[in-house]
């Protein structure tokens, strides 16, 4: 038990160094800075997009003034909030479709409609073009790197243009044009890095179109998404940002904008402490090499007859979860460490940082997750939570087509399925748009939240909470007789007695001292 307890405080303590209390003030001051008045939100039309990045997103990246009225210099990076400073340019990146996958009607392609072709990775486009997506393609170097210029300059009307954040010289006169030519030119994932963004009307591979500026007619009636990404540091909390600002075209003139921010740390032995932090990280380490030996020894005596027993997969189950959390650990530290050098390096140019963000996520998830209980009252309530389950997913996805097909045309939080059936599980916890509803139909939305709260929430719900309060209750009587699968404690002795007894000079001293009556 003492072991147990020392093996839970030590990955309190390395949970707790993993994930800084301040990461979501960090967060929230970046939304209100990108989206303080809810602009993002009102973004419908491709010109809102350019609105948006020339005064939300550029008074951001470039503010005129500090906190003292004293006028900011652009060569400092100093961001409007003024205690964080943005890493590198900010780079505006999108994919396309291919005019062949729209397909029409053989009667419509006489009557010459236009139409704008749907997303697909197999049908993005990936040609090089000239300027404004014409097909005179003037040949420029294909090696080189598109973020060696400099940061993306204010438009009209947002003030002046900043300094360059690198100094090349004479250099980024000469690069100017072949700057301009690479906004048309497809730039592959080992062009640019990072991983595929994950958006409500689809997956979107790594690379597409880069460009630092508002080029002309850059986005079109072909753009299916366009991406801004930058990332920037916060010295006071010693953390990164990670920020994408996503904008989806389902259609040619609509648009479907979200917010990404992801805060991070990259020095996580920097602060109070590194050193005592570091050991407790490897004190977690060699306790999980010591599960790893003990479940593989146990693996190897019972084979098959090891999977026959529910504690055994969940302990299982508890340490591969375990493993792959010290990996990413690990994996992070040192992904960390070849960013910090590789990012600092590449001055003025855009690095991508999403990989390293990625990681810190996927680590978060594993360190939080932990098993109890609830394995044993899942196993007993099983045949009883299949039945109820068959029930409440056909009501579910009733409630959800009609939902859909009702209130998918007039209303944002029920534009999708996906959407939809996020709206109905917000209508169970009370959260309702009742007024925008109404207005769709006054006969067919109070009868659908009253049918709805009725079978979801009073009927299902309360059925669901009666089986797991009834298979718990049964539990808690059979613990005491449950077989213990983690008295650790009693095998290390046991099997330290064992080892030592075989040990011959051992044998001939615990001799001695019997003989001698001690």
């Amino acid at each position: 038990t003492l072991f147990y307890v020392t093996f839970f405080i030590l990955i309190v303590i390395m949970s707790y160094n993993n994930r800084d209390k301040r990461s979501f003030s960090l967060k929230l001051s970046i939304s209100n800075c990108l989206d303080g008045s809810g602009s993002f939100n009102k973004i419908m039309q491709p010109a809102h997009v350019w609105s948006w990045a020339q005064n939300s997103l550029v008074s951001f990246l470039y503010p005129d003034f500090n906190s003292s009225g004293m006028q900011v210099d652009g060569g400092d990076k100093l961001l409007s909030d003024m205690v964080s400073y943005r890493i590198g340019p900010t780079r505006f990146r999108q994919h396309r479709a291919r005019d062949e996958t729209c397909s029409l009607h053989s009667v419509m392609k006489q009557l010459a409609v236009r139409c704008s072709p749907p997303w697909s990775a197999a049908g993005r486009d990936w040609e090089d073009y000239g300027t404004n997506w014409t097909t005179d393609f003037r040949k420029t170097d294909q090696t080189q790197e598109v973020e060696k210029i400099p940061e993306a300059c204010r438009t009209q009307g947002a003030g002046k243009k900043p300094e360059a954040d690198h100094k090349q010289g004479s250099s980024n006169a000469a690069h100017t044009d072949d700057m301009h030519d690479s906004a048309w030119i497809y730039r592959t994932w080992s062009d640019i890095g990072g991983l595929p963004i994950t958006g409500n009307l689809g997956l979107y591979p790594p690379g597409g179109y880069v460009v630092d500026f508002d080029g002309s007619n850059w986005v079109d009636n072909r753009t299916r998404i366009v991406l801004v990404e930058l990332t920037l540091y916060s010295p006071n909390v010693n953390m990164f940002a990670k920020i994408t600002a996503v904008f989806e075209f389902p259609q040619a003139e609509v648009v479907m904008g979200y917010l990404h921010i992801h805060p991070f740390r990259l020095f996580i032995y920097l602060g109070n402490f590194p050193i005592l932090h570091m050991i407790f990280d490897y004190l977690v380490y060699a306790v999980t090499v010591w599960f790893v030996l003990r479940q593989a020894d146990k693996l190897c005596h019972e084979r098959l007859q090891f999977f026959k027993k529910f504690w055994n997969i969940i302990e299982l189950i508890n340490l591969l979860c375990s493993v792959s959390a010290v990996i990413l650990h690990v994996g992070r530290y040192i992904i960390s460490e070849d960013v910090s050098k590789e990012a600092f390096k590449t001055t003025g140019q855009f690095y991508n940082f999403q990989t390293l963000a990625i990681w810190d996520e996927l680590f978060g998830f594993l360190v939080a997750f932990r098993m109890s209980v609830l394995g044993a009252t899942m196993m007993r309530s099983a045949r009883d939570l299949l039945s109820f389950m068959l029930v409440f997913i056909v009501m579910l996805f009733a409630f959800l087509c009609f939902s859909y097909v009702t209130f998918g045309t007039f209303m944002k939080s029920y534009r999708t399925t996906v959407d939809a059936f996020e709206s109905l599980l917000l209508l169970s916890l009370g959260k309702l748009e009742y007024q925008l509803m109404n207005d769709v139909s006054r006969v067919l939305t109070p009868a659908f939240i009253f049918l709805y709260t009725l079978f979801i929430v009073f009927i299902l719900l309360n059925m669901l909470v009666s089986i797991l309060m009834d298979s718990f209750a049964q539990v808690r009587e059979d613990i005491n007789n449950q077989p213990s699968d983690y008295e650790l404690i009693e095998y290390i002795v046991s099997a330290t007695t064992f080892y030592m007894w075989r040990y011959g000079p051992f044998r001939a001293v615990w001799a001695a001292v019997r003989k001698a009556g001690l």
